[in-house]
């Protein structure tokens, strides 16, 4: 978490054909929205295709994932430091994103850190970057949550009494080894992520993922953080 560091040619998806080898089809490529560029793909022994960067590709590709996990459901609803540092409208300031170790890192060899890291944050899906280029707050497109902790065993009037508060809520209803909580839009589900932070249960944080499509994403494997958690 954030807290302990500030104390701390695209492919457009082409139709799979048949391979000799068994009859197989080929995975598909990624579709990278938006980002041009890469040319040559790499698929792994694993069916995983990703494409070849260059070094200042990889770190770009990085310094967005990286960006990404901050702003998450995932990392918000656990990540103290960095949510006491909004705003009353849940700005933080750029400079403060900058600061963090793991940001330094990434942007230490680019020679604009600055601009590079501001073009990182406006293609991020869930960052909504200010006009002045200054400051930053979460954008949460989705509106479902998973209650990550909270076992699909426990009764709805219990879980309902840890929901308390949450505004906006469509339906609550139990999903595999969970709970599932559905919101009115995306802003509702930030409300409830941020809600859901101040809350704990059996002493722990409330921590929550965000169910959501990888169409949002403008680079695969967002929302990971790229050198650990945090940071």
């Amino acid at each position: 978490d954030s807290q302990e560091e500030n104390q701390k040619q695209s492919s457009t998806n082409p139709q799979t054909k048949p391979q000799s080898n068994g009859g197989k089809a080929k995975p598909k490529r990624p579709y990278f929205n938006g980002h041009k560029g890469y040319g040559k793909f790499q698929q792994y022994s694993n069916g995983i295709v990703v494409p070849q960067m260059d070094a200042h590709s990889t770190i770009v590709y990085a310094l967005y994932r990286q960006l990404s996990y901050y702003f998450s459901a995932d990392n918000l609803s656990k990540d103290v430091y960095l949510v006491g540092q909004m705003d009353k409208d849940r700005y933080v300031s750029v400079d403060l994103i900058a600061s963090f170790p793991k940001i330094k890192t990434l942007t230490a060899t680019l020679t604009h850190p600055r601009e590079e890291l501001l073009s990182a944050m406006a293609r991020c899906p869930n960052f909504e970057l200010d006009p002045s280029g200054l400051k930053v707050r979460p954008y949460l497109r989705a509106a479902t949550l998973v209650l990550r902790d909270i076992p699909s065993d426990m009764e709805e009037d219990a879980v309902q009494k840890i929901i308390d508060g949450v505004p906006e809520i469509k339906e609550l209803e139990k999903d595999g080894y969970s709970w599932t909580l559905r919101l009115v839009n995306g802003e509702a589900c930030l409300d409830a992520v941020l809600n859901l932070a101040k809350k704990t249960w059996k002493g722990k944080p409330i921590r929550v993922r965000q169910v959501q499509s990888p169409a949002f994403s403008a680079f695969p494997g967002a929302n990971q953080p790229v050198l650990g958690q945090g940071g």
